[in-house]
């Protein structure tokens, strides 16, 4: 057991042993080429969904007992493949706590992709740099505006794309709503506002990709129909 210790020398073999070792207080690490926090396996062949290391965070402590104890958050580093010598891919887990012991909210894998547990979404950068959201029903930017620049000065591209693999007559391709849902008006104030609608105009084929936009604007209601192009 360590009590308040600085460490100050790059190596420390503060703890003896195969046991667990426990640390009372703050530990401070401190060396002149920054200093190194290093958590291995001791497995000689490690496999894959093999924790290298983890660092939990608990209050063990807590009075009240239940899921106060329990552990509250954790960054594990968590295999992906079996490891060979051409191979250790591994992804980052975090884990966090709601009424329960912490468990998976996010992933960050080894192909750079962010992966949302609960929702079932991801986020990931392709080779050429373009993000890609995934298994998203809808994306909020609050509070921001969303600017798409084109560092190539060819102009910036919002593309609105459907996954459906069979687009028939009346279809929605993809649409671009307005809305002022904060306001405190309620009521119509609330409801759509404006829309601009791409809307297939008949059964899409290999030959054929018949497209109208809609333009919806409101008056004392949801926006309506009020132009077709």
């Amino acid at each position: 057991t360590l009590t308040n210790k600085t460490l100050t020398t790059p190596v420390i073999n503060g703890f003896s042993g195969t046991g667990d070792g426990s640390l009372i207080g703050d530990l401070t690490a401190k060396t002149s080429d920054g200093a190194i926090l290093k958590l291995q396996t001791s497995a000689t062949n490690v496999g894959s969904n093999d924790v290298l290391g983890a660092i939990e965070f608990s209050a063990p402590d807590e009075a009240d007992d239940g899921d106060a104890d329990n552990l509250a958050a954790s960054i594990e580093a968590k295999t992906a493949n079996n490891f060979t010598s051409s191979n250790n891919s591994t992804d980052l887990i975090f884990k966090l706590g709601v009424s329960e012991t912490a468990t998976e909210k996010m992933r960050f894998t080894h192909d750079g992709t962010l992966e949302f547990a609960n929702a079932g979404s991801s986020i990931g950068l392709t080779s050429d740099n373009d993000m890609i959201i995934f298994n998203a029903n809808d994306v909020t930017i609050k509070n921001e505006d969303l600017i798409v620049q084109d560092v190539q000065s060819t102009g910036g591209v919002v593309q609105i794309n459907t996954t459906h693999p069979s687009i028939s007559d009346g279809q929605v391709i993809g649409r671009v709503n307005f809305t002022a849902t904060a306001d405190a008006a309620g009521g119509d104030a609330n409801a759509l506002a404006a829309s601009i609608v791409a809307e297939a105009d008949a059964d899409f084929s290999g030959t054929n990709n018949e497209t109208d936009l809609v333009f919806k604007l409101g008056v004392s209601e949801a926006a309506t129909e009020k132009m077709r192009l």
